[in-house]
């Protein structure tokens, strides 16, 4: 089974994206009731229109690829290592556009693809700091239940 691991960087932010950007409704992992967004494949996210032509679609694709390149350096921008500097936009655009334009690749693929892009500092421990902060918000019943529904808490 194609799981997401919530311990890497990568992973989450693939997952929020998605979330955040309408693309899937699925929970982070797997449970007996839904499946996970992991196993989740290219063609069955929102953005992917099967009936658009292949310059189409790689329009579309490039275009998520973009905002997520955007996404990841807005909110992880204090945790990445330094090796990422030396990539160009046009470089990680166009490896995770690849992904996201091939129908049978998977959330997971994606994710993966993110991560040997942005090595995370301390990608095991890096939840930690904002864990502790987290402990300390108090969230309203609505937000609680819609991350259980997302599989979150």
């Amino acid at each position: 089974m194609a799981e997401l691991s919530s311990s890497n960087q990568a992973h989450v932010a693939t997952f929020m994206f998605l979330t955040v950007y309408n693309q899937s409704t699925r929970p982070f992992s797997s449970s007996s009731e839904e499946k996970g967004m992991g196993e989740q494949q290219m063609q069955d996210l929102t953005f992917y229109n099967a009936a658009a032509t292949v310059n189409m679609l790689k329009g579309l694709a490039t275009q998520m690829a973009h905002m997520l390149t955007v996404y990841i350096g807005q909110y992880y921008t204090q945790q990445r290592e330094s090796a990422y500097a030396a990539k160009s936009t046009a470089a990680v655009v166009s490896a995770i556009a690849s992904v996201l334009a091939t129908p049978n690749k998977t959330v997971l693929d994606l994710a993966n693809t993110v991560d040997a892009i942005y090595r995370f500092a301390s990608e095991g421990t890096a939840t930690a700091a904002v864990a502790s902060i987290a402990a300390d918000v108090k969230l309203t019943e609505r937000s609680l239940k819609r991350l259980h529904n997302l599989g979150i808490v």
